[in-house]
């Protein structure tokens, strides 16, 4: 397969907040792909699987925690405005 290197990105209290995926010799498609032939834009399975990495990433942080979670997933209390 292709090298890769991820990079973690945090806010100033040190969680995680996004990761950049770069796949060095990968041409602009979804990387990992598909096996079909057809789809000339996204068969190169050579690369990490993309929607693997995007399911693992948003799995461990959901949008319905943004704001009320710690990185370590203890809760804390809510700030900002009310719903």
């Amino acid at each position: 397969g292709y090298a890769y290197s991820v990079r973690s990105f945090t806010d100033p209290g040190g969680c995680q907040v996004g990761e950049l995926w770069m796949v060095a010799g990968l041409a602009h498609s979804w990387p990992g792909g598909t096996s079909v032939p057809e789809d000339r834009y996204n068969n190169d399975t050579r690369a990490p699987d993309g929607a693997q990495a995007a399911w693992e990433f948003f799995r461990r942080h959901r949008l319905s925690d943004t704001g009320t979670t710690t990185c370590d997933g203890q809760r804390k209390p809510a700030t900002g405005r009310g719903v």
